[in-house]
């Protein structure tokens, strides 16, 4: 017979090191070890499952995949034999997601895990899951919360950032947390959305065995906890402000203030940011804004630094044409065309096939040197600006 206990998770491997701040919930910082994406997760749902009989887990599983999903492993510990199943492993060729939607529609609170499959066979089907409210005109709730991974620095793993086709799904949230404790909030936030959440997680986050080994994680990703507080930070003014308007699935997130330039990132890529800003040893104060959600996007927090600083780089490892990049610079064009001093610069994934091999997949995403150096282009073109104009 099926157990109401919860089952104990295996002890986390000790070797592996997260690639963000340890700050965070007092949960995460009561840890022994750092902890990955994967193992946020695993908790996570292991206490939702404890706290909550009606907690539901939806595993999308793909022969064909070679890396395993976050947590199929749990989900074959926990399957249960009544016709709806706390946990389930369902193949992506019975189209899972519809299937999905029954159990949501049915008052479960609902996880679905796709991080086994490719994001762009789920693009058609999360679409319907957002305009289900549109269609019900507002009376239907969809408490549906799907984990879908990207990214990464493994060529034979590599997951294009489709987030652009997401952001084009009217209805539907789409965050990339970029800590584990932003994760955890994200996490929390999401399950209490009437609608679709989809929670982007990029590879070298999530760990070993999707991301990158212990040790490359340790040295070229994680940034020293000071600039990565998991609380929100938004310099002057933040205890003004509506408690809704704290909500990591609501608000950008200011992580170090400036006045020269705005740099606005998400995901890994914020980390890469750090690491470009430390280089620069003092020579920009860049204010880098961790964009957290990517749809719909928190323009007022990236247009009010804008306009103080006069300058935008964006940092998106989408593609260079038509994407996330593109519409932010569009927007702050678009809606205060006189505030920019230089042209907007954007650090992007090339608009090249995805390469088989590593040596030629990392010159196409954003590096910490195209990061600097196109700091350094807004910074030089508005001072030839204002040197023109004296």
């Amino acid at each position: 017979m099926h157990s109401d206990q919860p089952t104990a998770l295996p002890s986390p491997d000790r070797r592996v090191r997260s690639n963000m701040s340890d700050e965070g919930p007092a949960r995460l910082r009561r840890a022994a070890v750092p902890m990955t994406f994967a193992q946020v997760i695993r908790r996570r749902l292991t206490e939702l499952q404890s706290a909550h009989a009606r907690t539901a887990l939806v595993c999308i599983s793909d022969p064909d995949a070679t890396l395993p999903s976050v947590t199929e492993d749990l989900a074959n510990l926990r399957r249960a034999e009544h016709a709806i199943p706390d946990f389930l492993v369902a193949p992506l060729a019975q189209a899972p997601l519809p299937f999905a939607l029954g159990i949501a529609l049915s008052g479960r609170r609902l996880i679905v895990d796709a991080t086994a499959v490719s994001l762009g066979a789920l693009v058609h089907d999360l679409e319907m899951l957002a305009s289900m409210r549109y269609r019900t005109g507002g009376t239907t709730r969809v408490p549906m919360v799907v984990l879908a991974r990207i990214g990464g620095t493994d060529s034979a793993h590599y997951e294009r950032c489709q987030w652009g086709a997401l952001c084009r799904i009217p209805g539907l949230r789409v965050a990339v947390p970029a800590t584990v404790g932003d994760l955890d909030a994200m996490f929390g936030a999401a399950e209490r959305e009437r609608g679709p959440v989809v929670l982007l997680l990029h590879a070298d986050l999530l760990g070993p065995p999707w991301g990158l080994p212990a040790h490359a994680v340790t040295t070229s990703l994680r940034p020293s906890a000071a600039p990565f507080r998991d609380s929100v930070t938004r310099g002057p003014g933040t205890r003004d402000l509506p408690q809704h308007d704290l909500n990591p699935l609501v608000r950008a997130r200011i992580v170090l203030p400036g006045e020269d330039v705005t740099v606005v990132a998400c995901g890994a890529d914020l980390h890469l940011a750090v690491q470009a800003i430390r280089r620069m040893r003092g020579r920009a104060h860049v204010e880098l804004i961790d964009l957290r959600v990517v749809a719909p996007w928190d323009r007022d927090t990236v247009l009010a630094s804008v306009e103080k600083t006069g300058r935008l780089v964006v940092i998106d490892e989408d593609g260079h044409g038509f994407g996330l990049a593109a519409e932010i610079q569009a927007t702050v064009s678009e809606m205060h065309p006189a505030i920019l001093r230089a042209p907007a610069q954007r650090v992007t994934r090339a608009d090249v096939p995805t390469a088989p091999v590593a040596h030629l997949l990392g010159p196409t995403l954003p590096t910490t040197r195209a990061i600097s150096t196109a700091i350094t282009k807004t910074l030089a073109a508005s001072s030839g600006t204002s040197s023109a104009s004296a």
